[in-house]
């Protein structure tokens, strides 16, 4: 489970790249 604060500011930050 990702955090809801990056996950609303990092769309495609951590997850995709």
């Amino acid at each position: 489970m990702k955090d809801p604060s990056k996950s609303i500011k990092n769309t495609s930050n951590d997850d995709d790249d």
